[in-house]
């Protein structure tokens, strides 16, 4: 009967420097007990074929009993290797046993120097959660011993920073809550959202300064963050939120501070969406010190939706950086996943040639994108929808508008917004064709009327086609 064998699974995970520390492990006397592991284990490695297949014998139920410890010594392996590795982990286990060994003396010294190991790494490397549990379990030893005089004292450390970290959460939470919001994926309504907003924040965020002034600078990092999200045109609390980032949380790990740095990224893009472009400075400024740091994960992101490549160069081009953009591109499109690197590279320097007016070679590179998703169709489709009305080849724009209307009439995975605002691009293109073709007052109307429907995307470039039109036939 063919069996899945679970050490073959777990074995085959491990690194070449892995396998050979499992040897020395597996031969230890320690775990072996007196088994030769080695054997079995040089034998799976040039033929396991044959282990698939057991039949019923008392030597082959052997094999089989010590393939399962063989498992049970990997796993071992693996939790050890884990804990050496992880200092909380392998910190929690010692000092559980010197306390069970009653070695105060040597437990009250292990417990206090890696107090202060923490607290100097306590924002730096984000060690919050391991500093309030090492500091509950202190508090738990003074608390059994009868004669301890820094029991109230540590109590009140503790709870102090527990309540300060539980204020940190709570204000990270109601940030999400807007996230959440902005997409619909959350209702207006939230009842925990409300309870906390009666919170004094101001009289809270004191007594953090005053009291547990390691982490104020995260916490009031957060409520600015929070306050700049619900009310955005008030800059305010975006000062103050940038200006912590940028003086107080310097040092905080990569991962943090890429978190950070998107969260201000948002807000300038909220403004911009708000058609407050003067945002689009700010917005640079932000991505162009974000790289200079080496903080570019999200540009190896292979969800397509999650990667700014393409965003970068559209902000960038809204300033016409075009050295910048071309230094962007040849740094950081090595970087991208190869899923989609050659097209997001053909289609950011043929937004670049567009904007410098070099549009017959911009049509070159998008003739060359594959279109690997729905994503690269549309954006490929809509600049060369400009770039042959700009070279005035008007057979091939109703060619391409009848093209990606068609594209777009099927379901395709890209967010609801691109799909909105393409189709009413695409209105308000092929009124442009009609104004262009046959420059009339009526057709003029026609297509200022549907600009005046809402917030457009392109609106800018089609007026400008407009007031060409109007010169050109004077209208």
């Amino acid at each position: 009967m063919k069996r899945k064998i679970k050490f073959f699974t777990l074995y085959d995970t491990f690194s070449e420097a892995e396998k050979k520390q499992f040897k020395l492990f597996i031969t230890s006397h320690l775990f072996s007990r007196g088994r030769k592991y080695t054997r079995i284990l040089k034998y799976i490695e040039i033929d396991r074929t044959v282990f698939f297949e057991f039949g019923n014998t008392i030597k082959e139920r052997t094999l089989w009993n010590r393939l399962s410890e063989l498992t049970k010594l990997a796993e071992k392996f693996l939790v050890l290797k884990a804990a050496e590795s992880e200092t909380a982990e392998y910190n929690k286990l010692l000092l559980s046993e010197l306390k069970k060994r009653n070695l105060n003396d040597y437990y009250e010294k292990k417990i206090n120097d890696y107090r202060s190991e923490l607290e100097n790494a306590l924002v730096k490397e984000m060690r919050l959660e391991e500093y309030l549990n090492v500091n509950s379990e202190y508090f738990n030893y003074l608390n059994s011993l009868p004669d301890s005089k820094i029991t109230g004292e540590q109590f009140l450390r503790t709870n102090d920073f527990k309540f300060s970290l539980f204020v940190l959460g709570m204000l990270d939470y109601l940030i999400q809550i807007k996230d959440l919001k902005k997409v619909k994926s959350l209702a207006s309504g939230n009842y925990l959202e409300e309870i906390l907003l009666k919170f004094n924040f101001s009289e809270i965020l004191k007594f953090i300064k005053e009291n547990v002034s390691d982490i104020y600078p995260l916490v009031a990092f957060h409520f600015h963050i929070y306050n700049s999200m619900k009310e955005p045109l008030k800059q305010t609390h975006y000062k103050k939120a940038k200006k912590i980032f940028e003086n107080d949380l310097t040092q905080i790990p990569e991962n943090y501070r890429m978190n950070f740095y998107n969260k201000l990224i948002y807000i300038n893009l909220d403004l911009i969406n708000l058609q407050e472009t003067s945002h689009y400075t700010e917005l640079f400024r932000l991505i162009n010190s974000k790289l200079k740091e080496g903080l570019f994960s999200d540009i190896e992101d292979k969800n397509f939706d999650k990667n700014e490549f393409r965003n970068y160069i559209l902000v960038a081009l809204s300033l016409k950086k075009y050295k910048w953009i071309e230094n962007f591109i040849d740094k950081f499109g090595s970087k991208l996943p190869a899923e989609f690197r050659d097209d997001s590279i053909y289609f950011g320097n043929a937004l670049l040639l567009y904007h410098k007016k070099e549009y017959l070679q911009s049509l070159e590179l998008l003739n060359k994108l594959k279109k690997t998703n729905p994503y690269f169709y549309i954006d490929a489709s809509r600049l060369k929808l400009k770039v042959s009305y700009d070279l005035n080849q008007i057979d091939d724009c109703y060619i391409e508008l009848r093209r990606i209307m068609e594209f777009m009439r099927q379901d395709r995975k890209v967010q609801f917004l691109l799909i909105k605002y393409t189709k009413e691009f695409c209105r308000s293109y092929r009124l442009l064709l009609n104004l262009k073709q046959n420059p009339t007052k009526k057709n003029l109307l026609n297509l200022e009327f549907e600009l005046n429907k809402g917030k457009l995307a392109g609106r800018r470039w089609i007026k400008k086609k407009i007031s060409e039109i109007k010169i050109d036939s004077k209208l």
